[in-house]
């Protein structure tokens, strides 16, 4: 089975419905399951997922056969387009690197403790990577201690350098939902 890792409910929302995933009854975490998909609502930041994700691939064993996160994330590299989604090739944080998948062409993402939304904090993160988010350099991090295969697709929402209202995120969380969907029955 697929494990899919996502870090907000609403993210997940789409992916839920249109794979008719049933909510399982497993203390502490979100997670739905079907014939071939687990997926697994983590909750925003490394601590959520590292413990939410390890507690589901010790529950559910050998049967997971690949991981990949879907979400969004902020754009560092302006040559990248907003509402657009990405494979991620890499991960970083504090000078630690997982190569993720097969997305040889995809992009390198930087994972923070913290939402990024201040130029100066966007251009240092740059010379890192192309995109930032909060989640999946735990997501790679974990499927690497358990020999787990990971992947990941992420939706550029907005550009690091700028501010943007929570309101805003929340308003567009249906579209990202639905993007992040069309990609993966597109590509996965």
């Amino acid at each position: 089975m697929t494990l899919l890792v996502f870090a907000h409910s609403m993210e997940a929302a789409v992916f839920i419905n249109k794979l008719k995933l049933k909510k399982e009854n497993i203390s502490l975490n979100s997670v739905y399951s079907g014939s071939e998909f687990i997926l697994l609502v983590t909750g925003q930041g490394i601590s959520n997922v590292i413990s939410k994700l390890t507690n589901i691939i010790t529950i559910y064993g050998k049967s997971i056969l690949q991981i990949k996160n879907f979400g969004i994330a902020g754009r560092l590299d302006s040559r990248l387009k907003i509402n657009k989604c990405y494979e991620i090739s890499s991960v970083i944080m504090n000078d630690r690197k997982y190569m993720l998948g097969e997305a040889a062409n995809g992009i390198s993402c930087v994972t923070s403790n913290e939402a990024i939304s201040n130029e100066a904090v966007a251009e240092k993160l740059l010379q890192t990577a192309q995109a930032v988010d909060m989640e999946l350099w735990a997501v790679a991090d974990v499927a690497a201690s358990f020999k787990i295969p990971a992947g990941a697709v992420k939706l550029l929402s907005d550009d690091a350098r700028q501010t943007i209202p929570l309101n805003e995120v929340i308003k567009n969380v249906k579209f990202y939902s639905d993007k992040l969907f069309d990609y993966f029955s597109r590509n996965i």
